[in-house]
């Protein structure tokens, strides 16, 4: 296999790298549900924080990728909501999702905000436990799935 260098980064709202993300999302998130994004207005994401994960390959003029895609909702002065998390299938369990997230929360704390909270899909409690948040309160469900919500204090992030 060839080696691939993984980045994360913010990427603007409504950008060509934002596009690719709703199609990531679509695939991963909402079409197993037989939901649909066309069915919502994203224009209510404008303000929310957004960034992609994206495979580097090492040869000389091969694509990049867009491997996964996170946003967040700021909810206070201080705290925002993770949302529609995502890497594509064929490239989880690489650290693409954890990549992701240490490099979202790096930028949320630099840009003042305090703690992070999201509903997390049962079985993805564990994957965000070993990143630091904390499950808190009983299993609830939502767009018929499991969920719990996490939460997370980032004084510390570089510490997860």
């Amino acid at each position: 296999m060839v080696h691939q260098t993984i980045i994360a980064r913010k990427i603007p709202f409504d950008s060509p790298e934002f596009k690719d993300a709703l199609d990531l999302r679509e695939n991963v998130l909402r079409k197993p549900l037989g939901l649909s994004l066309a069915d919502e207005d994203i224009t209510v994401e404008e303000h929310n924080i957004h960034f992609a994960a994206f495979l580097l390959p090492s040869s000389p003029g091969a694509a990049t990728t867009l491997v996964g895609t996170v946003q967040f909702v700021p909810v206070s002065a201080t705290t925002a909501k993770l949302r529609q998390m995502a890497v594509s299938p064929d490239h989880q369990g690489l650290g693409i999702g954890r990549k992701l997230i240490q490099e979202a929360e790096q930028c949320l704390q630099e840009s003042g905000l305090a703690k992070v909270v999201a509903h997390a899909r049962l079985n993805a409690c564990r994957f965000y436990e070993k990143l630091g948040y904390r499950v808190v309160g009983d299993v609830f469900e939502e767009v018929g799935i499991e969920h719990m919500r996490v939460e997370k204090d980032l004084k510390n992030v570089t510490d997860a």
